[in-house]
């Protein structure tokens, strides 16, 4: 197989959040394009309001994640940062696709396992990165908190 297939190393979806959000997040900031004019649906003439019971009460406000959770982000993000640094270089030293699959999957369990280490569940490591995405507070701290453990 080509140079292609030697780079085609895809990451789990949750690393793919955390890398892209390291990146400055700037995927998660653009604005959405605009519907093409022929697909815009007027308003119609007269507002419709929904029966009473059909009224979505506003959401409530997510509590704010403990700086314990925050922190084990960081240390699990830290740890990944390193797994994914050696994978991507093996994965440059090989030609063999069967050699570049082993690789992947050992990064994959040595990511999980990382995650694991660090005092959270993926499931929470999943949740605080794509609460990443939405709140710039959220991202900040944990911004501040890699930096730091970068000695940065």
């Amino acid at each position: 197989m080509g140079e292609q297939s030697r780079h085609s190393y895809r990451l789990p979806q949750f690393i793919l959040i955390v890398v892209l959000l390291a990146a400055g997040g700037s995927a998660a900031q653009e604005e959405p394009a605009s519907p093409p004019p022929e697909t815009i649906t007027p308003p119609p003439r007269e507002p419709a309001s929904p029966p009473p019971e059909t009224i979505t009460p506003p959401p409530r406000e997510v509590a704010p994640l403990e700086d314990k959770k925050l922190d084990q982000f960081a240390d699990a993000y830290i740890a990944i940062e390193s797994i994914h640094a050696q994978a991507a270089a093996e994965l440059e030293r090989t030609t063999d696709p069967d050699e570049a699959n082993k690789v992947k999957e050992r990064a994959e369990t040595q990511i999980i396992e990382a995650v694991e280490r660090s005092g959270l569940r993926l499931e929470e490591f999943n949740q605080i990165a794509e609460l990443m995405k939405i709140d710039e507070a959220v991202r900040a701290k944990i911004t501040t908190r890699i930096e730091k453990r970068r000695g940065i």
